[in-house]
């Protein structure tokens, strides 16, 4: 376009709407900072836009000298998609409106045009938004893979043409978090604390650290702390197993690529996901009624006291110490009473005797068998005893916490003690625009001329918010990284005062064979 050619004018076009109107394209990320138009774009200060093909630029070659072979070490094949395209779009922002004057174009192709049904694999059809961003990530927390995570979304929003990313893009958003985290993984978990400590309720953290490497770190919140206290005598385990079968819960969040923010964040949506079977659980033991097999009062006691899980196995040793227990010899020594318990099987065949003895002045219990040893509640051959003694009510020293019906109070299961929930107010907002959103075409359902209305008037706002709130004029790249930030933690400070941990082998000898089993 030139001489006496007039500009094109685009009227009340945005430059995303230009673009989209002009040709399959994309903004070049790197443009050439020689070049006044492209400047502007990095600067901010120019009304300029440009707007280049994928297929723009050189591949870099490699110089290879046929008679030096140490020069084709480097060498190798691959594909490339720069073929040193000139064609081009210019456009000039019209000061004090929403148009664009085309003031340079150019059609100069040397390659095939990229057809519509291939959009979506174009390089900005690749680019994630902030809502696939953080699905991958949320994804991820929960032991899903990219490839899993993309088949999920693709599934959700009805096929591939509603997608934006491939496969590998997805791929790529767990290495962009990691490259972004480096050795900043220590402060940013620290800060993460910080917070917690100043917003949450009886929160405490400890950081042991010596010449600037981080040796251990100890946090709690209120629910921990209070967990501690109620159940403390079942909190240790063994996380040094040869295989991690027994330690699913550990196994899930110390992935062998995570960093010590991802074992946070994992570790955090576990817990919460425990705590929310907890409070399922609690819901169905106060909100459903047992059905009595006996007419003991001690399975109506049993019924108020246990959960609903644990009363099942509670009412089953109570209805067989009716039908399979019975007492067959009675001995006292010294101040206790011994109880011989004979123990019948399904075919009524007596295969076992327990011993009971009961101390008279303590009034306390115990079994031969160490069945409320191992599983801290009260088997049948105590509960026969019981029966014969007309005991009514099991006695608080044979009720453990852990299976006690509401335990914990109702306060550690409100909002403000879940680990993983963002309660900022942007993360509140964009959450309830969502369900908003949701709702309204739930409403519509199967109604097209609902629907249809439903749309054009949503376009319509997505229009009006364009212009009142223009979108960031940053590179992709930034975007992505401003985006990453807001979902593992953001860490003013450019010094770094604490490195991780070096990596540690807690499993075998250190060798790579294989462990041999036995036999």
């Amino acid at each position: 376009m030139g001489g006496g050619d007039q500009p094109l004018i685009l009227a009340d076009c945005s430059l995303e709407e230009t673009e989209n109107l002009l040709s399959p394209v994309a903004r070049e990320e790197q443009p050439d900072p020689l070049d006044v138009d492209i400047f502007g774009i990095l600067t901010g200060d120019s009304p300029l836009r440009y707007i280049g093909f994928d297929q723009q630029g050189k591949p870099r070659g490699k110089m290879v000298d046929l008679v030096n072979p140490t020069s084709m070490s480097g060498a190798r094949s691959s594909c490339f998609k720069v073929t040193g395209c000139k064609a081009l779009i210019k456009l000039r922002a019209v000061k004090g409106t929403t148009n664009y004057v085309l003031y340079e174009f150019s059609e100069n192709h040397n390659h095939e045009l990229v057809s519509f049904e291939n959009m979506d694999l174009t390089r900005k059809g690749k680019h994630l938004n902030f809502d696939d961003l953080h699905f991958v990530h949320a994804m991820s927390l929960n032991r899903v893979g990219a490839t899993v995570a993309h088949q999920l979304q693709t599934s959700l929003k009805g096929g591939h043409h509603n997608m934006r990313g491939t496969r590998n893009s997805y791929k790529n958003v767990s290495r962009d978090i990691r490259m972004f985290i480096g050795e900043r993984d220590v402060q940013l978990v620290l800060k993460k604390l910080e917070d917690r400590a100043k917003n949450l309720h009886n929160f405490s953290f400890e950081v042991y650290h010596f010449e600037g490497v981080l040796h251990a770190n100890f946090w709690a919140d209120d629910v921990s702390k209070l967990s501690y206290q109620l159940f403390g005598d079942s909190i240790a385990f063994d996380a040094t197993y040869s295989t991690n079968n027994s330690n699913s819960i550990f196994k899930v969040t110390s992935g062998s690529t995570n960093t010590l923010v991802q074992f946070l964040m994992c570790f955090d949506t576990t817990i919460d996901n425990q705590r929310y079977n907890q409070r399922v659980v609690d819901f169905k033991s106060k909100s459903t009624t047992c059905v009595f097999k006996t007419r003991l009062e001690l399975e109506v006691h049993a019924a108020k006291i246990y959960t609903q899980t644990i009363f099942k196995d509670v009412q089953k040793d109570i209805y067989k110490c009716m039908i399979n227990c019975f007492i067959t010899n009675v001995d006292v020594v010294d101040n206790f009473k011994v109880y011989t318990v004979s123990h019948m099987d399904n075919r009524s065949d007596f295969v076992n005797h327990f011993k009971v003895s009961v101390h008279m002045l303590e009034h306390s219990y115990e079994c031969s068998c160490m069945g409320f040893t191992r599983v801290s509640y009260l088997r049948r051959h105590i509960l026969c005893v019981f029966r014969l003694h007309q005991i009514k009510n099991i006695p608080d020293r044979y009720i453990s916490n852990r299976w006690r019906k509401g335990s914990l109070p109702s306060r550690v299961y409100s909002i403000s003690q879940r680990l993983s929930v963002d309660s900022s107010e942007v993360s509140v907002l964009r959450n309830e625009v969502a369900d908003c959103l949701n709702e309204c075409v739930d409403h519509l359902a199967f109604n097209v001329d609902g629907l249809s209305s439903f749309n054009r008037k949503m376009k319509e706002l997505k229009r009006e918010l364009v212009d009142n709130f223009p979108g960031s004029s940053s590179s992709q790249k930034k975007i992505k990284q401003c985006v990453i930030e807001h979902l593992v933690g953001q860490h003013d400070e450019e010094t770094i005062d604490l490195l991780p941990p070096h990596g540690i082998r807690n499993k075998g000898c250190g060798t790579n064979r294989r462990l041999v089993g036995p036999g």
